[in-house]
């Protein structure tokens, strides 16, 4: 349990503190996901709000399933190897990306819910890399 608390927290605080080194100067590709979904997140959020859109509150749902992606990650490697790795990178983004298609399809005002969308794929999709990056040391 110590170690999946371990990995949670070192794959979230590395999403949240790419923006800052990002501005530092330390400028590579991956770290542009992070920026891209933290900007979808504000813009999301204020969009919602500002709309008054109702159907927005269901995205803390799929947002509880991003956030222990992490420890799905690690679970799914530690039982099946990097098959594992593979089928849970897939079924997250996939499941995450139809949960949010499902959401946005009946709300009023589709972009804020699709804006928040963005942000959960690109932390899936951040924690996918960092994975893929720990296991075959790319």
């Amino acid at each position: 349990m110590e170690q999946s608390v371990a990995q949670w927290w070192s794959m979230t605080s590395a999403y949240l503190a790419a923006p800052a080194s990002l501005l530092s100067g330390d400028f590579q590709l991956y770290l542009l996901l992070p920026v891209v979904g933290l900007v979808c997140l504000v813009a999301g959020t204020v969009l919602a709000v500002r709309a008054r859109e109702k159907q927005a509150i269901w995205t803390l749902l799929p947002a509880i399933a991003a956030a222990l992606a992490p420890i799905a990650l690690e679970f799914a490697f530690g039982m099946l190897g990097w098959v594992g790795l593979g089928f849970a990178l897939l079924v997250g983004l996939f499941g995450i990306g139809l949960w949010i298609h499902v959401l946005a399809s009946d709300a009023t005002k589709r972009l804020p819910v699709w804006l928040v969308g963005i942000f959960l794929l690109s932390f899936v999709a951040f924690c996918d890399f960092l994975a893929v990056v720990a296991v075959w040391g790319m």
